[in-house]
């Protein structure tokens, strides 16, 4: 499978001290030919679950449309999205070749924010706009 093109990938990576028998992450991929893949992790060493399985091709056109009409927006996201945050679980996601890597991302209201934790928006405004264009993204590719 390494030969073969990501259209998609998504994973979770826990970013604290766990045991080597707990839970610690998973990803999942999807191939331009429609193949996904599903990892689930044990530990940081330790593969727990491996699912390999076809996609709709309909569906996986969908889902390459969703990141060809949102590829101006996707090329011009940081590499990293640093919010402040550095731990809990890093989410990495990648859109062909591009990855994105953040910590705790989440949608933000940037409004309430603004009005709350002035100092907060202010070193961190461009950084909410891109975790929220991201999350968007990601929400329309969840939604097929």
């Amino acid at each position: 499978m390494a030969d073969k093109k990501v259209l998609f990938k998504y994973s979770s990576i826990a970013n604290t001290d766990i045991s080597d028998d707990e839970d610690s992450g998973f990803s999942f991929s999807l191939f331009c030919d429609g193949t996904a893949k599903y990892e689930d992790y044990i530990g940081f060493e330790d593969l727990k679950k491996l699912l390999i399985f076809k996609v709709d091709k309909q569906l996986t056109k969908k889902i390459g449309l969703i990141i060809e009409n949102n590829k101006e927006t996707i090329s011009s996201l940081d590499k990293i999205i640093d919010n402040g945050s550095c731990d809990g679980c890093a989410d990495i996601f990648q859109f062909y070749s591009k990855e994105i890597c953040c910590y705790n991302i989440e949608v933000n209201d940037i409004e309430t924010i603004k009005k709350n934790n002035p100092k907060y928006y202010q070193e961190f405004y461009d950084v909410m706009l891109q975790e929220n264009q991201l999350i968007k993204i990601f929400n329309q590719i969840c939604s097929v």
